[in-house]
């Protein structure tokens, strides 16, 4: 990067990087612009500011920053590395609990779903006492026709024997009837 005595502005240069593999291996190199900064004398804004902190967090969120089990196991020897440890799991638990949370319209959506659930519940439980209510009095009404149909067959029976030619003429003997 370089001032641009002219303008006084800073401008941007390109930087080359090279790797021993790439030279042995004759690829082609990589070009990166570096980004403009802000000039010696001025006091940077709060959105450089913040582009700044964004991108360093973007740097550190995908890095691996946890320690080893190595450095675990000397942390005993050392409280600041538990410490440490132990703020960067509570700090991770957070933004894993926060990603998982209910607005409201999905926590009303819930609450109607387990409604609705109680309710054909309540009246399955409901449908099958009444069920069962149905089957002991259709149980006491078969046992009343079984009952019932054994009384009219009794009666029959009576009936057939009464208008039997027999006990019509047996009855009338002793009434004082005679026979013609």
């Amino acid at each position: 990067m370089y001032n641009n005595k002219k303008s006084n502005t800073l401008v941007a240069e390109k930087v080359t990087t090279t790797s021993i593999d790439e030279l042995l291996t004759f690829d082609s190199v990589d070009v990166q612009e570096v980004k403009t900064g802000v000039k010696a004398y001025q006091t940077p804004t709060i959105e450089y500011i913040e582009e700044e902190q964004r991108e360093e967090t973007a740097v550190y969120e995908n890095l691996d920053i946890m320690p080893s089990s190595t450095t675990l196991q000397f942390s005993k020897q050392n409280p600041e590395v538990r410490q440490e440890v132990e703020k960067a799991q509570k700090t991770k638990k957070t933004t894993s609990d926060k990603d998982y949370s209910f607005g409201t319209k999905a926590k009303i959506l819930v609450a109607v779903y387990a409604l609705v659930i109680v309710t054909i519940l309540s009246l399955i439980m409901i449908n099958s006492r009444l069920l069962k209510n149905l089957d002991s009095t259709i149980g006491n009404y078969s046992s009343q026709v079984a009952d019932l149909n054994e009384e009219y067959n009794l009666v029959m029976e009576e009936l057939e024997e009464v208008k039997s030619d027999e006990e019509i003429i047996k009855k009338a003997l002793e009434m004082g009837m005679e026979k013609a």
